[in-house]
């Protein structure tokens, strides 16, 4: 019996161009065809499709006509999240409440405009427009990036936090000479993490070159891991880049090794060894505490995309300046506005 003459509701199991699959007959003309093995598996398997003159559409295009841009957003996140907490958050947002909010306050616009209804607005919008970064960190991967002297443990540090070895590791400075990047996840969040070029004054093009390029990677940072030497004297290199990145969190490296005596040991210095593993779990802590400073309740609104932040921050800038006939459009342009890639 061939494919086309399964019965509809009956799962096969099999094998399409050696990938493993599943095909389920879910209608008289459609099926189901699911696998497993990532990207690389489902790109074979509809390029096979692709050869036998099979059109292949993106799922967004079967997305309900009926649904605002709003709830659209909101679905292309939850498929597009790639780990389990993010995924959750995602699906526990109150998306429906919050497009009832908005059509309740185009009607009473319409309807009673006043003073006191703008205010509510603006109030909650605000509000809103507090949990960006929440709703920044559950779409999009935060940059950690670690800066440090050569040899201070750059790479070690970021193939302990990654799991594996992702970073080439000489006891010999300069050994990175550009920057390198792993997608992990910490506490649950996506975050790439990148290991830079050792920051030291030198005479060598490629080493400099590095250099500059780990200066454009750290001015870019969500985040700044400085790692310090505990077993060496301070340099003029540190006190420097402290003035220029004074947000970046403080890592006393190789705490497995013998302190130096002129090192001044601080609470805000965060003791780690990549040899042993020692305070790596209170390094991902603080900085999970530094993307994600705090995660509201499940049925607490929050935007997601950078049009749903521009929208938002529109609304409240017409109230400010008193514009209240904008409100309508505005608060349209925030459930029905076109799509971006943000």
């Amino acid at each position: 019996m061939t494919i086309t003459e399964q019965p509809v509701g009956r799962i096969l199991f099999g094998y399409w161009e050696g990938e493993d699959v599943v095909v389920i007959r879910t209608d008289e003309h459609e099926w189901e065809l699911h696998c497993h093995g990532g990207f690389a598996a489902v790109n074979r398997v509809q390029n096979s499709l692709e050869s036998r003159d099979v059109q292949i559409q993106d799922w967004r295009d079967f997305q309900s006509g009926s649904q605002s841009t709003l709830e659209r957003e909101f679905q292309i996140a939850i498929a597009k999240s790639v780990t389990w907490k993010t995924t959750e958050r995602l699906l526990r947002h109150p998306t429906t409440s919050w497009v009832n909010q908005l059509l309740h306050w185009q009607k009473e616009l319409k309807e009673n405009p006043s003073t006191n209804l703008a205010g509510e607005i603006q109030t909650q919008c605000e509000q809103v427009l507090t949990r960006s970064q929440v709703g920044i960190r559950l779409t999009t991967a935060a940059r950690v990036v670690l800066a440090g002297a050569p040899n201070v443990g750059k790479s070690s540090l970021l193939n302990r936090l990654a799991g594996y070895d992702r970073s080439i590791v000489q006891n010999r400075p300069g050994t990175t000479r550009d920057t390198f990047g792993a997608e992990i996840a910490l506490g649950g969040y996506p975050v790439t993490l990148t290991d830079t070029a050792g920051i030291r004054q030198t005479d060598d093009s490629l080493e400099s070159a590095g250099i500059s390029r780990a200066h454009q990677v750290l001015r870019t940072a969500d985040l700044i891991l400085f790692l310090l030497d505990g077993s060496i004297a301070p340099t003029l290199e540190e006190n420097q880049f402290l003035a220029q990145y004074p947000d970046a969190i403080l890592v006393l490296h190789k705490s497995d090794q013998v302190v130096h005596p002129d090192r001044t040991i601080t609470s805000s210095l965060l003791r780690v060894s990549a040899l042993t593993g020692e305070g790596t779990e209170t390094l991902i802590d603080e900085i999970v505490k530094h993307i994600v400073p705090e995660l509201p309740a499940p049925s607490t609104i929050f935007p997601i995309t950078g049009r749903q932040r521009n929208s938002l921050q529109n609304i409240v800038s017409a109230i400010q300046e008193q514009n209240f006939e904008l409100l309508n459009p505005l608060i349209e342009d925030l459930l029905t506005g076109p799509l971006t890639n943000d």
